[in-house]
């Protein structure tokens, strides 16, 4: 059985959709992102149409001009530092500056906690892509409203960036964790594991056969010491916690080989929280296997549960970002404006007047 479990783990069923679903899922993606904006930059250059054909083509000029600042220019900056300085200095653009943080057995905690946080703050701005766009959009953002040309275009960019730095940031984490929470009172299953994991054969292989206990218990061995941890995970690479972090991209591996990647970061807090939801997942297992439901029903509503959740997830952010918003303009220029015209035309056919070149 054990051979089964890892040779379903080695040639796993590639399926298109459970890599869009794990990416639609992820925090660390800038594709969501993506996906969310476009349908941002519709809702807001349809709105823009309705209200005039002028204002429609300078929506859409300045929607995606702006995107493809937003998306393209830190990926564009990342590649042409790893291209220039780091092969100057005849150095590994993919290893983690992260790694060179010393472990130690015994930490002495004496530096200042503010001090502590603010290098915890700086790091995670520094190697969280969805973050480093967030920096790049509110300087795009702060640009908007400094360099609005009058009133009306000042409120309509100050709904429009509420909504985005919202539902492009901050709502999609606090969404998901309701739905996840929400699984688990309902229907008493927990699905905060990445799609990839759920949706693969060898998570229902190892549960079915057991083996994912004797992962667990070694597991809970370790002391909870950062080196002894990162040695277990590097020395024992047929443990399910080890494999389906490596399915989750928590662990890197060298391409076409199952060793870790020593120059990527191993996050030692996002395996410690996927050994408890797998544990969690494995005790709801065994009460769902008590009550006479079968391994393939357990997990068919597992993955139910984790699609619709990414779908719900998305598609509110969606429905604000491309809807409401722009709803929410249209209702202000059609009804509480005192001239629904837009302004900056008539800026120009007034200042056009003012200096003698039309009547």
């Amino acid at each position: 059985m054990k051979t089964n479990a890892i040779r379903l783990y080695r040639n796993p069923k590639k399926l298109n959709f459970v890599k869009i679903y794990s990416i639609l899922g992820s925090e660390n993606s800038i594709v969501p992102l993506a996906v969310k904006d476009s349908f941002s930059s519709l809702g807001m250059t349809s709105g823009s149409f309705i209200t005039s054909q002028e204002k429609g083509y300078d929506r859409f000029i300045d929607e995606v001009g702006t995107e493809i600042v937003w998306l393209g220019g830190v990926p564009i900056y990342k590649w042409l530092f790893d291209k220039t300085v780091f092969n100057i200095y005849g150095l590994d653009s993919k290893y983690d500056a992260r790694n060179l943080k010393k472990l130690e057995k015994k930490q002495k905690n004496t530096a200042s906690p503010s001090f502590k946080s603010l290098g915890s703050m700086t790091e995670s701005l520094a190697y969280n892509s969805v973050k480093n766009m967030w920096i790049v959009d509110g300087a795009i953002t702060s640009e908007r409203l400094l360099d609005s040309r009058n009133p009306q275009e000042f409120i309509g960019y100050a709904i429009k960036e509420a909504f985005s730095l919202c539902f492009l940031y901050y709502a999609g984490g606090k969404i998901q964790k309701f739905l996840e929470n929400n699984a688990m009172k309902k229907h008493n299953r927990n699905i905060a594991l990445d799609a990839r994991v759920l949706e693969n054969n060898y998570i229902k292989q190892i549960f079915k056969d057991g083996t994912i206990k004797s992962s667990l218990d070694a597991f809970d061995k370790i002391k909870k010491d950062p080196i002894e941890l990162y040695d277990f995970l590097h020395k024992n690479p047929n443990n399910a916690i080890v494999k389906i972090a490596k399915q989750s991209d928590i662990i890197v591996s060298y391409k076409n080989t199952d060793k870790i990647d020593t120059r990527a970061y191993i996050d030692l807090e996002k395996i410690e929280t996927l050994k408890k939801d797998l544990n969690k997942l494995y005790e709801q297992y065994k009460e769902a296997a008590q009550k006479g439901e079968n391994t393939e029903k357990f997990f068919k509503k597992v993955k139910k549960l984790k699609r619709c959740s990414i779908i719900t997830n998305i598609g509110t952010s969606i429905f604000a970002l491309g809807i409401l918003a722009p709803g929410v303009m249209l209702i202000k220029r059609k009804f509480f404006d005192q001239d629904s015209e837009f302004q900056t035309k008539r800026d120009i056919r007034n200042q056009m007047i003012k200096d003698g070149i039309i009547n």
